[in-house]
C-alpha cells in the first residue's frame, strides 16, 4: 500500500513538473488551432494530476490502520464519547466485566467515617 502511494505521489509529481514548465507560445497560421489543443492536454494532463493525487489518498486511508493507532473512545452504554487514555479504558472495561461475573451484585463502600450502623451516629 506504501509503494502504491508513493508511485502515485511520484507519477503525479513529475506530471505536475511538466506541466510547470508552461507551454509555448503558439505562432504561425495554425497558432490558435495549435493553443486550443495546447490548452486541452494541460487540462487532461492536470485531470491526470488530481486522479493520481486521488489514488494516492485512497493508498493512505488504507495503510493508517497499520501505520498509525487510533485513539480510544467510550461509546457504549450512553457514554459521553470522551477521549480516554489506554490504561483507563482497560481498568474501565476490567471492572465492568468482573461486575458482569458475579450477575451485577455489587455493594458501594462508604468512605471510612460513614459506615456506622447507629441512626444516631454514635458507636
Amino acid at each position: 500500500m506504501l509503494d502504491n502511494l508513493r508511485i502515485y505521489t511520484k507519477q503525479a509529481d513529475e506530471l505536475t513538473e511538466l506541466l510547470d514548465g508552461g507551454v509555448p507560445a503558439p505562432t504561425g497560421e495554425d497558432g490558435a488551432a495549435n493553443a486550443g489543443e495546447a490548452r486541452a492536454a494541460i487540462i487532461e494532463a492536470i485531470g491526470q494530476v488530481v486522479g493520481l493525487r486521488k489514488l494516492a489518498g485512497e493508498e493512505a486511508a488504507r495503510a493508517a490502520p497499520y501505520c498509525h493507532p487510533r485513539q480510544g473512545v467510550l461509546a457504549e452504554e450512553g457514554g459521553t464519547e470522551e477521549m480516554m487514555p489506554l490504561a483507563d479504558r482497560i481498568a474501565y472495561y476490567t471492572r465492568r466485566d468482573e461486575i458482569a461475573v458475579v450477575g451485577d451484585n455489587v455493594v458501594e463502600l462508604k468512605p471510612c467515617g460513614d459506615q456506622s450502623t447507629d441512626p444516631g451516629g454514635s458507636l
